[in-house]
C-alpha cells in the first residue's frame, strides 16, 4: 500500500518536473531532503526504482544546472546525514552535469566542488 502511494507521488513529481521545471526552484530543498530520497521501499520495489530513475532523469534534463546543482550542494551540506542519502544526491548531480553543457555548469562549479568535498568527508 505504501509502495503504491510512493509510486504515485513519484509519478506526480515527474509530471510536474516535465511540465513546469522553471517553478521547482523554491521546492528543491524539500524535494532533495532526506524524507524524499529513495528508501527501503524504492530499493526493494522494481516499479518504485524505475519511478525514481524517471524522476531523476526528468530533473537532470529539465531543471537547469544553475538551479539544480546548487540545490543539490546545499542539500548535501545541510541536511543529508547518511552516506546512502549523499550518494543519491551525488548521483543526481552526476546526471545533471552529464546532460548539461560546459557553459551551463561553469557558473556553478564551485558549488559542485564544495558538495563533492563534503560528500568525501562523510
Amino acid at each position: 500500500r505504501n509502495g503504491v502511494l510512493h509510486q504515485s507521488i513519484l509519478r506526480a513529481l515527474e509530471a510536474i518536473t516535465n511540465a513546469l521545471p522553471q517553478f521547482l526552484k523554491p521546492f528543491l530543498p524539500k524535494l532533495l531532503g532526506p524524507s524524499m530520497l529513495p528508501n527501503e521501499i524504492t530499493r526493494t520495489n522494481e516499479e518504485s526504482r524505475n519511478a525514481v530513475e524517471r524522476l531523476e532523469n526528468a530533473m537532470a534534463q529539465k531543471v537547469t544546472a544553475r538551479v539544480l546543482l546548487p540545490a543539490c550542494a546545499t542539500s548535501i551540506a545541510s541536511s543529508i546525514t547518511s552516506p546512502a542519502e549523499t550518494l543519491n544526491i551525488v548521483h543526481l548531480m552526476t546526471k545533471s552535469v552529464g546532460k548539461s553543457t560546459r557553459n551551463e555548469v561553469a557558473p556553478v562549479r564551485s558549488a559542485v566542488w564544495k558538495a563533492v568535498m563534503v560528500a568525501l568527508d562523510m
